[in-house]
């Protein structure tokens, strides 16, 4: 049995979408990277942000998490720690 749900923005979804939808949704947009290198090879159609912290509990990563959820559709996000 599949379940029909409506959304404004996607129209018509089976259940098995929605949750695949959800799923997307609440993966981490932010990918650590642990070497300098890593970046040099990024490819992208989207915008790319960098960010780099001391350590992840810490104010300033906090607002950096928020932003990349904020702006996941249109840019990358990658971090460093050290």
């Amino acid at each position: 049995m599949t379940v029909l749900c409506y959304f404004l923005f996607l129209g018509y979804r089976s259940a098995d979408a929605f949750l695949t939808f959800i799923k997307e949704q609440l993966h981490d947009t932010i990918k650590e990277f642990q070497d300098i290198k890593e970046l040099q090879s990024l490819e992208s159609n989207k915008r790319v942000i960098i960010g780099y912290f001391d350590k992840k509990d810490i104010p300033e990563y906090d607002n950096f998490r928020r932003v990349s959820s904020n702006m996941k559709d249109e840019c990358q996000f990658h971090v460093g720690f050290g």
